[in-house]
């Protein structure tokens, strides 16, 4: 405490700034403009963050975040009668209006519009738009000028920029003048320094230097001072997390004027400079990208609901540790993991996972893992590809096999009077169904060799990362548990700590490196003018196929896609002339008929269109998902995907034996014989039961042709794998169901190779959420180098045919 109190005593000692007491053009021009800036004595060329960079350096409006604010700039009216406007940002443009009124009733307002665009190697650049009218001791005043400004980030912890005022003007008589600044982060961030040269020639030609400080005392205070020649400056900002307020006041006690207040009340993110300081950079020191993964993982792209929080898709974290293993700054990984599904489906997305740790392995970065508390196959498979797998001393280890459960409940339900029954077009379509008859012979064959086939391939994985655990294995394989002491034992782990103690651990390998979020790993650099017209667009396919729009669960999350959304998205990607190429990421069980064959009209549209399409498999491409992923040019899938089950299910539930017995009359009235053939108050005759099974063939001999079609089959090779079975990536390569074993990012580097595009600028296609505060850059056509952040909201449920 006693050392804050110091800093705070430094910062009140600080201050500065030179008004006029009447409006002038040349003020006007050269003036910033933001009680931010204003509480470090103006001296903030070379921080330029936030809604002021428009005024002050646009070369700032090119960091990542978006706010609006009303600022009074003169809160007591000490110099003018009124003096205050509006600002706006949201990367990468900035706009900002302000009036400004004398007291000699002179007027001003004044416009800008500016644009920042952040560079590759540390230096970003920006230009603005300055339009001046109004009246100035009896003379119209309309005008325009024009800034240009440059930031370059040498290092995490230092900043320099220039401002080029009133490079060119238009009516207005001004000379070009320039603030050069210095800017410096110490303490993680939480102190900043600015110290910067202003030329003008108001009064001769005048250099003068400005000095500023901002301490981070908490997240809901921060404090700032400053000076200027004999002017002290002082400034607070209180973040009350729905809204920030900005405070700065300014006295220089040579001047009987007394003292100068501003007062600023923002919404919106604002910059988000804890992320881009670190990573934003010429020459950045090497770190270890840190993320957790568990309970908080989900298949596809990200969401966030009220009851399920937030949680990262597999889309998302991969695109990210893709872009880290491309940091030559990344040093490698530390790796938390939680309890992760003991479902066979989640083993496509770790095999993709493992191959981008590998990728990063190859390039000398080193992988710690950290398995909190209890190992099954799950966990361990991710954990094998590490160098060094830590567990803490109380944990366990085992289960290492697969365990697949198929439940039946038809004949619990008929006890209380309720009938299913099951209409499947495929002989093995309906063997997982819960509402389907008892497993057949050969259908029990068909999923056990499903399983061991997965767990087979997942086995020789672990013991090619993990070669002194092969022994061990065999004492485990049987499901047995054991501890973590003896997992040590049997080379299973390397050591074993609790997680506080994993940093002393990387030290020994390391010491001192630093340890970051691995999401500052994200590039914070637009794509270059070369590569913005070789996109490569990324369409996700998650969970049910349905008609409609696409639709998450608010209150549970779990999402699906929408037939008529994939239609706009796919007829906007089609005339974008820039997208040179589609992958299609599927993780999806399938859904409706009717929503999946438009699905796959519309890939067909955008092959007419020019484009390339590949498909990538995560976890799964069964039924539906795999429908929409036949008619790509090429098709993916990792050795662990699940996919097939090409043919069609739909049930018929009847409440007529229940009505019965609670004394339920029904009385049909109707203008055809089958007019009530899905009502459920009634027991379907064989004869409707004929028809409803003969009506859905036929969408399943129209999915049966497609895949012909598509494929190339001969009728031999069609009848093998149309009958409803699920296979692995690696089976359906056998199959010729897909045409490479390959992650999302294998697709991504063969479609570029054949389009002859050397770097390729990948965008995810999102829809722009409806409700966004500024900042929160989730669009349309998300132009993250292969990221993209979270959200989406609501399900649908669907009826009678579904894959």
């Amino acid at each position: 405490m006693k050392t804050i109190y110091i800093r705070i005593s430094v910062f009140l000692l600080m201050s500065s700034l030179c008004y006029s007491q009447s409006l002038s053009v040349y003020e006007a021009s050269k003036q910033i403009f933001s009680s931010r800036a204003m509480g470090m004595a103006n001296a903030y060329t070379a921080v330029a963050e936030g809604e002021g960079a428009v005024w002050i350096n646009p070369a700032g409006l090119s960091y990542p975040g978006g706010s609006y604010s009303y600022q009074y700039l003169d809160y007591d009216g000490l110099v003018y009668k009124q003096k205050q406007g509006h600002f706006f940002y949201n990367r990468p443009l900035g706009f900002s209006s302000i009036k400004w009124e004398d007291y000699n009733d002179n007027t001003l307002k004044m416009t800008a519009l500016g644009f920042g665009v952040l560079g590759n190697k540390g230096i970003s650049w920006g230009v603005n738009y300055k339009s001046l009218s109004g009246n100035i001791d009896g003379k119209k005043i309309e005008g325009w000028s024009s800034d240009l400004g440059l930031l370059f980030r040498a290092f995490p912890s230092l900043s320099l920029g220039i401002t080029l005022k009133d490079v060119y003007s238009k009516n207005l008589d001004i000379d070009s003048t320039y603030n050069l600044g210095m800017a410096g982060f110490l303490f993680s961030n939480t102190l900043m320094w600015s110290l910067e040269n202003e030329y003008n020639t108001m009064h001769g030609r005048v250099s003068t230097t400005k000095l500023g400080a901002e301490y981070v005392l908490s997240d809901s205070l921060t404090l700032r001072s400053g000076v200027h020649q004999s002017r002290l400056f002082f400034g607070t900002t209180f973040n009350l997390s729905l809204a920030k307020f900005d405070f700065s006041a300014s006295n220089d006690p040579n001047d009987t004027i007394g003292t100068h207040y501003t007062l600023a009340a923002k919404l919106g993110a604002g910059t988000r400079a804890s992320h881009y300081r670190k990573r934003y950079a010429l020459f950045k020191k090497s770190s270890y990208a840190e993320f957790s993964i568990g309970k908080n993982l989900k298949q596809g792209k990200s969401e966030i609901s009220l009851f399920g929080g937030s949680k990262i898709g597999s889309n998302d974290l991969l695109s990210l540790i893709h872009l880290a293993n491309e940091d030559p700054s990344c040093s490698g990984y530390i790796i938390r993991v939680g309890s992760l599904s003991s479902s066979i489906s989640i083993l496509g997305f770790i095999e993709e996972l493992r191959d981008e740790l590998q990728a990063a392995k190859d390039n000398d970065k080193k992988v710690f893992i950290y398995v909190e508390g209890d190992a099954g196959l799950s966990e361990y498979y991710l954990a094998s590809i590490g160098d060094v797998i830590i567990m803490p001393p109380l944990g366990s280890f085992g289960q290492i096999g697969l365990q697949m459960e198929i439940q039946k409940a038809a004949d619990v339900l008929e006890k209380f009077g309720i009938k299913t029954t099951v209409f499947s077009s495929g002989t093995y379509k309906s063997s997982t169904g819960l509402f389907s008859k008892d497993l057949s012979a050969i259908e029990k064959k068909q999923l056990t060799d499903l399983v061991q086939e997965t767990y087979k391939d997942v086995m020789q994985k672990i013991e090619e990362s993990r070669t002194q655990a092969i022994a061990g294995l065999l004492h485990v394989s049987d499901g047995k548990i054991i501890t973590a002491k003896k997992a040590l034992e049997l080379d299973f782990v390397d050591q074993l700590a609790y997680w506080p103690e994993v940093y002393s651990i990387v030290d020994e390998y390391e010491e001192g490196i630093e340890k970051i979020a691995l999401s500052h790993f994200y590039p914070y650099r637009q794509p270059s003018i070369f590569n913005l017209l070789n996109r490569i667009a990324v369409l996700e396919v998650d969970g049910p196929i349905m008609m409609g729009m696409n639709s998450t669960n608010f209150l549970f999350g779990g999402s699906s896609t929408g037939a008529d959304e994939f239609d706009e998205v796919v007829d906007s990607v089609k005339s974008d002339r820039t997208i040179k190429g589609v992958i299609l990421r599927i993780n999806s069980p399938g859904g409706s008929v009717l929503a999946a064959d438009r699905m796959y009209e519309a890939v067909e549209r955008l092959k007419k269109s020019g484009k390339l399409v590949y498909s990538s498999m995560g976890t799964m491409a069964t039924s539906g998902g795999y429908y929409v992923a036949m008619n790509s040019d090429k098709i993916y899938a990792n050795k662990s995907t699940l996919t097939g089950s090409v043919g069609v299910i739909s049930k018929f539930t009847s409440l007529a034996t229940l009505g019965e017995e609670l004394g339920v009359k029904r009385t049909s009235i109707k203008t055809g014989k089958y007019m009530d053939l899905y009502s459920s108050n009634k027991v379907l005759t064989t004869e409707e039961a004929a028809l409803i099974q003969a009506h859905q063939d036929q969408y399943y001999q129209e999915f049966v042709n497609k895949v012909k079609r598509s494929r190339m089959f001969t009728e031999e090779e069609l009848y093998s794998v149309s009958q409803g079975q699920i296979v692995t990536g690696k089976q359906a390569l056998d199959y010729k169901m897909i045409d490479s074993i390959g992650s999302l990012y294998s697709a991504i580097d063969d479609m570029a190779k054949v389009l002859e595009i050397d770097d390729p600028n990948v965008t995810y296609v999102r829809k722009k959420s409806r409700f966004q505060m500024p900042g929160y850059d989730s669009g349309v056509l998300s132009k993250f180098n292969m990221f993209r952040r979270l959200a989406m909201f609501k399900e649908k449920l669907f009826s009678l045919s579904h894959f």
